[in-house]
């Protein structure tokens, strides 16, 4: 539990040093993520089938808005979230190697009511 106390202070200390561009960019992103929770727990699931599709559909939606607001990011915002997140490093990895090949899937699952 001290672990966990003192990274989160950690992180807090490290938000206030982040530019006001690259805090409302974090603040998205969480509000996002916080909306697609409670979009799948309104929603009626009863198969394991349903619960994965609608749990890859939010996904598929929270990857492609991450992007988008992570390519709009001025180059200053997109260093400080790489030094803090390495988020950088991860939109490299994967549009090379991974999410590439699967955009196709991830729009179709994203335009989904």
């Amino acid at each position: 539990m001290e672990v966990f106390e003192t990274r989160i202070k950690s992180m807090i200390k490290e938000e206030e040093k982040m530019s006001n561009e690259t805090r409302a960019y974090g603040e998205k992103m969480q509000s996002l993520f916080l909306e697609a929770v409670v979009r799948l727990r309104q929603e009626e699931i009863t198969t394991q089938e349903q619960l994965m599709v609608s749990i890859f559909r939010e996904l598929a939606k929270l990857i492609k808005t991450a992007i988008a607001g992570y390519e709009e990011l001025p180059d200053t915002a997109k260093m400080e979230i790489d030094r803090y997140y390495c988020l950088r490093t991860f939109y490299r990895v994967m549009m090379e190697t991974g999410a590439g090949k699967y955009q196709a899937i991830i729009d179709a699952f994203a335009a989904q009511n």
